[in-house]
């Protein structure tokens, strides 16, 4: 297995915050450009380590629409945005279309619990203000509008992943701020 590892970041909301931190950026005035071409540069990086490990052939970093990438896969992954999908039952099926036989669907999203009580905590409080101001909406504005929103929870997004044909869905990792589920075909 081979596995790249840049900073200690656990996921994109980790990623995020240190660029906040970093460059002192008030959270009301987030400069999105900048931050999205850091991202990119963060990308760029893990490509030229994977070229570096003799990899590059078996790893393909991309951003694309959710339903117009073309190609077959072992691994789809989904960086905190299927909850900000308008259609994520559809992204997940386009997606389970374009996985070979045996591929996974990655699904990194906010950790939750399935019920709203249960995210009665800093970051369940700090998703909800960012679902409302800026998920919610999204997904709102999007084809279908099904707005998921980013205290989904697992059964929830456990349903979407099932609805798009996935029959295997499970946890792979938690912490505080991120869950990882892996859905196979």
């Amino acid at each position: 297995m081979f596995n790249i590892k840049i900073e200690n970041f656990e996921g994109p909301l980790d990623l995020l915050l240190y660029f906040i931190k970093r460059d002192k950026i008030d959270i009301y005035d987030i400069p999105i450009t900048q931050i999205t071409n850091e991202y990119i540069s963060v990308i760029d990086e893990a490509k030229k380590l994977a070229k570096s490990a003799g990899k590059l052939d078996k790893i393909k970093y991309g951003v694309a629409d959710a339903k117009s990438y073309e190609g077959k896969f072992d691994y789809i992954a989904f960086f905190d945005c299927l909850h900000d999908m308008g259609d994520p039952v559809g992204a997940a099926k386009y997606a389970y279309e374009h996985l070979n036989n045996d591929g996974s669907v990655i699904l990194i999203e906010p950790t939750a619990n399935d019920k709203p009580e249960e995210n009665f905590n800093i970051f369940g409080q700090m998703y909800y203000s960012f679902s409302t101001m800026g998920c919610i909406p999204t997904s709102k504005s999007q084809e279908v509008g099904l707005s998921l929103g980013a205290q989904a929870g697992p059964a929830k997004l456990t349903a979407v992943l099932q609805e798009a044909g996935f029959q295997e869905c499970k946890i792979v990792k938690k912490n505080a701020s991120n869950m990882v589920l892996e859905a196979r075909k």
